[in-house]
């Protein structure tokens, strides 16, 4: 919800209190009658009418509520943005630490799986990816600057990625097939990326740039997924 009950939430003293004391209480509970199964008490919050709420801009009134009565949209985690984008990729990502000596290389398939706070890359530090030297959620800096945008626009590291997602070569292939729908791959497209369909105002849209650029081809597929990698939807939590 982009708020612990206490906040910051390993931030656990006397005075700090719970923002809601009841709903703790309530989780606390839950905890231990179902014998510390975090899994029970995962499926008690995913199904609450309150995660399952939709985003809004909320009335100037609620804004300043630190309760829970909105989703705080907010921008996804550095090891996160990587994953997803290395994976609708079809890449790696490489990782260096200078522990125990210099530039030591890593390749990890998963940036939510480095368990190093010293092994890092350019991406990561960038993108907010706290050094762990306090062990505190609040090194992490989450928030989005000028540098993360231009690097998801222009950047060679991104760019790369984008050549070479096998994505596009079903793209290729469907588009050479006389029966094939047109529709088809740019509807993969948008769930590999966003999870959803396109609007049909987004496909008139896509149409448009299709036919102004010569029709359908890898460099269409390329472009689209470059477009999708940097709209809010795909960088944010919702």
């Amino acid at each position: 919800m982009g708020r612990g009950i206490i906040h910051e939430a390993d931030d656990l003293r006397p005075d700090n209190p719970a923002a809601n004391p009841a709903l703790l209480a309530l989780l606390e509970k839950a905890l231990v009658e179902s014998r510390f199964d975090l899994r029970a008490v995962y499926r008690l919050i995913l199904n609450s009418n309150t995660y399952q709420a939709e985003p809004f801009a909320p009335p100037e009134k609620l804004v300043p509520r630190a309760g829970y009565a909105f989703y705080q949209v907010r921008q996804l985690d550095a090891e996160v943005l990587i994953d997803i984008i290395c994976q609708i990729t079809d890449t790696s990502e490489s990782y260096s630490s200078q522990v125990p000596e210099p530039y030591t290389n890593f390749t990890e398939s998963r940036a939510v799986r480095i368990g190093d706070g010293s092994v890092t890359s350019p991406f990561l530090e960038m993108f907010g990816r706290p050094p762990r030297d306090t062990g505190l959620l609040a090194e992490r800096a989450n928030w989005p600057s000028t540098s993360q945008r231009l690097h998801l626009l222009n950047a060679t590291h991104i760019q790369d990625k984008l050549q070479r997602p096998t994505s596009f070569r079903k793209f290729k292939k469907r588009q050479e097939r006389p029966a094939a729908q047109p529709a088809r791959p740019v509807d993969e497209l948008y769930l590999l990326a966003l999870s959803r369909y396109p609007t049909s105002e987004e496909r008139l849209t896509l149409a448009q740039y299709t036919q102004a650029n010569g029709g359908p081809d890898i460099t269409i597929a390329q472009d689209l997924l470059w477009a999708l990698v940097n709209t809010k939807e795909f960088c944010v939590k919702r």
